[in-house]
């Protein structure tokens, strides 16, 4: 049998066990699928049934039934479970997750076994999956012996955990969804598997209503989310599923000024899809809404900027945490202090309302900038006190994001470059991180235009240019594009200057003389013996202070840091960057070593977990040594899969220090 749809097979083994005629609307709402869909497959399905020598049959009215005989059915089946098992785990994973989470009847062991044709020991390691996923939204999946399946939940937790499985498993609906939001076609409709048919004309509407009346742009990805969330909660209304606040927490977010402007926009919602918004509905809607990030482009008015003075003194005060610590001089940049600002306001009405934070690029941005990411925990701390919460290290590692676009931007020098544009469907802050990364790592071109989906769809991307990079996938164009991460790592580099036809330059690095003057005041020890993280970092501390690098107090200052802050990172080779702010330095230097037995380190955002390291880099840096290129250049060589290695290998001082001056290529 050749590889089916795993929804046509479904199909199959639900007709192959039914004795009576049922109707097709009744098949495919019992299998979870549209009508029109399964109206579809059916010359599919006759085609495989006949090579078994079953008949299906059709009659308006009566409905679709099979004909055939008892070793006919027999075979059919066999043929179905073999079938089945050319389907991977991620197919019957996400079906089992999306009954649970969309079928007011939780189905039976028994009822998967048959649905999808597998054996029960199958279908408990499927549901066993599906557990740990609804988990991680605080929902319970519990089953007793001759009862079921039952889930336990709160329902916004339940509408959460629909929005993500639409969001990570129906990714071409997502796609389709944010190309119709910004099309000027009259036909919004789309079926999600997850969700059926819906028509987001009025949501959208609804929408933009909305963020006229608040003077707000939403991100395009929020965008999307934020009428994605607004479609489920339709539905489940619907079907009298209701959200329930406390009083407080009812009367907290009542008063937000988001919740006039939510309650005066829902009779759109209301009038066309026949369903009343209570106040919790509202709530929910509005804690939705504030809690989506904005579009960071423009500066603010006057107005606005007033009502977000606290957000702007809390952006300061990260930016003076990093001069402080690093000698990082972005308080006067006005677009970062803004950027942050907005950013802070949409993340903190999160943690205020007890909304989780999600941060997809976290474990990204701790190995790829692990200072920023250090600064950021120190400054979550402080910020948190001072409001009376608990900043997650989601958070931190936005927080760190944003310091990093600093860095890469303060490092920047201009050069010829051909033109490109730069897109993404996420907050200006990954934008604006991958803007730095291109600029400061491929020399050769120039970053003309920083937009959104939007604005492709509405044609406010320049023709002028060379190449779009883009976060997202993107809609036919004229201009050549192509989708990468933030991060821009070497491939995506390599076929971005392979589209644009342009040779391949290496990243800037400290010249040789620099290195030599550094090296001069640093301290390099190969095969360092310590039995704890704590003598090896006095150690090196100590070699620091005999070099007349840093004060008195620069020792304890470092291990009492270590260990409010870990800073062991789980890279290839496992490093550390114990390290402390730099009233205690008198010139820039630095004190790397290799451990001849590994020594144990916390991991720097998540000191729970403990890591063997094998290399040591501690930086001293000061207010003048604000690119810190000497610096960023060893932690590259630390961190190389390929130069570690030898690092760790070098029998002395003086061959460690002949591999760390070479320079790295691109």
């Amino acid at each position: 049998m050749q590889k089916r749809k795993l929804r046509q097979i479904r199909i199959i083994g639900y007709l192959l066990g039914q004795t009576r005629p049922l109707p097709i609307s009744f098949i495919a709402k019992e299998i979870g699928v549209n009508p029109n869909t399964l109206k579809k497959d059916i010359p599919q399905i006759e085609r495989f049934l006949e090579g078994y020598k079953i008949k299906l049959n059709r009659k308006p009215g009566v409905g679709v039934w099979l004909q055939g005989s008892k070793k006919a059915f027999e075979n059919a089946k066999k043929a179905l479970m073999q079938s089945q098992k050319n389907y991977s785990f991620y197919d019957l994973k996400t079906y089992i997750i999306k009954t649970f989470l969309t079928k007011d009847r939780y189905p039976t062991v028994e009822d998967l076994c048959d649905v999808l044709n597998i054996s029960r020991p199958t279908a408990l390691k499927y549901v066993s999956v599906a557990r740990r996923w609804l988990a991680k939204f605080n929902i319970e999946l519990t089953g007793k012996p001759g009862v079921g399946y039952q889930l336990i939940y709160k329902e916004d937790d339940l509408r959460n955990a629909l929005s993500e499985f639409i969001d990570s498993f129906e990714k071409d609906k997502i796609k389709e969804l944010m190309a119709k939001i910004y099309s000027k076609s009259n036909s919004r409709k789309i079926c999600f598997e997850a969700l059926g048919h819906v028509d987001f004309s009025p949501i959208i509407k609804f929408i933009n209503k909305l963020e006229t009346v608040t003077n707000t742009n939403l991100t395009d990805k929020d965008y999307v989310i934020f009428a994605l969330k607004i479609a489920i909660a339709i539905g489940r209304i619907k079907h009298k599923h209701i959200i329930f606040y406390e009083s407080k927490r009812l009367l907290d977010v009542m008063q937000n000024s988001a919740y006039k402007a939510v309650c005066s926009s829902l009779p759109i919602l209301e009038a066309t899809f026949d369903v009343k918004f209570l106040p919790e509905e509202a709530a929910y809607i509005t804690l939705t809404f504030i809690s989506s990030k904005v579009q960071e482009t423009s500066m603010l008015g006057a107005e606005e900027n007033k009502k977000n003075k606290r957000y702007t003194e809390f952006a300061k005060e990260i930016a003076a945490v990093a001069d402080e610590i690093f000698g990082l001089p972005v308080a006067k940049d006005s677009e970062f202090i803004h950027m942050l600002a907005l950013h802070l306001k949409s993340t903190l009405n999160k943690i205020k309302y007890g909304l989780k934070i999600k941060n997809p690029l976290l474990e990204e941005i701790k190995e790829e900038y692990p200072i920023s990411f250090d600064i950021a925990q120190k400054v979550s701390i402080i910020l948190g006190k001072k409001m009376g919460i608990v900043i997650p290290e989601e958070e931190s590692g936005y927080i760190a994001m944003y310091i990093a676009t600093a860095v890469e931007k303060l490092k920047h020098r201009k050069s010829k470059r051909k033109k490109v544009a730069v897109v993404c469907a996420m907050a200006m802050g990954t934008s604006s991180l991958l803007f730095w990364r291109l600029v400061n790592e491929m020399p050769d071109i120039d970053v003309v235009q920083v937009g959104s989906y939007k604005d492709i769809i509405e044609g406010k991307i320049s023709n002028d240019i060379d190449l779009i990079i883009s976060t997202i996938p993107l809609p036919s164009l004229k201009v050549p594009h192509v989708v990468v991460s933030p991060f821009l790592g070497s491939r995506e580099r390599r076929k971005i200057r392979e589209m644009l036809g342009i040779t391949r330059q290496k990243i800037p690095y400290p010249s040789s003389k620099e290195f030599e003057e550094i090296i001069q005041r640093s301290v390099v020890i190969a095969n360092l013996k310590a039995n704890n993280a704590e003598k090896a970092i006095s150690t090196l501390a100590e070699a620091l202070f005999r070099k007349g690098a840093v004060k008195n107090g620069f020792i304890d200052s470092v291990i009492k840091r270590e260990e409010e802050f870990p800073t062991g990172l789980n890279t290839p080779v496992p490093i550390a960057l114990p390290h402390t702010e730099i009233k205690y330095s008198k010139r820039e230097a630095f004190a790397i070593a290799t451990l001849k037995k590994p020594v144990i380190f916390k991991e720097m955002g998540n000191p729970r977990n403990k890591i063997n390291v094998r290399i040591i880099l501690m930086p001293v840096l000061t207010k003048e040594s604000t690119r810190s290129a000497v610096f960023y250049d060893l932690l590259r060589k630390c961190r190389d899969r390929n130069i570690a290695p030898r690092l760790i290998a070098a029998e002395n001082d003086a061959e460690m220090i002949s591999i760390l001056e070479k320079p790295l290529t691109n």
